[in-house]
């Protein structure tokens, strides 16, 4: 099995909110992540995976323009990006809204 270490990850992360994106972002770059890119919405998300396919997107449960579910679901349906790892950080509770995820 092929691993990356921490520098040679590319993240896309997926936050509404600009002070929550540049948090999470500080963040992922003091554990040793130099590849991250942020945006704010699951279309912007989606047009950033077609130019650059990340190794990982980490996403909020809900964006302005869909749920995580529903970004994802979009993603499984992209030829070259159906294997991408994805990761949720939520404060969602609710087992419903959270199972279409696993």
């Amino acid at each position: 099995m092929y691993s990356l270490n921490e520098s040679e990850l590319s993240i896309l992360l997926v936050e509404p909110s600009s002070v929550q994106l540049k948090i999470i972002m500080r963040e992922l770059q003091q554990a040793g992540v130099t590849k991250i890119d942020g945006v704010h919405d699951g279309a912007q998300a989606i047009e950033a995976m077609q130019k650059y396919p990340p190794d990982l997107v980490i996403s909020a449960m809900y964006l302005p323009d869909m749920t995580a579910t529903e970004l994802l679901s979009s993603i499984r349906s992209i030829d070259n990006l159906e294997n991408t790892h994805f990761m949720l950080i939520s404060s969602e509770s609710n087992i419903d809204a959270l199972e279409p995820l696993r």
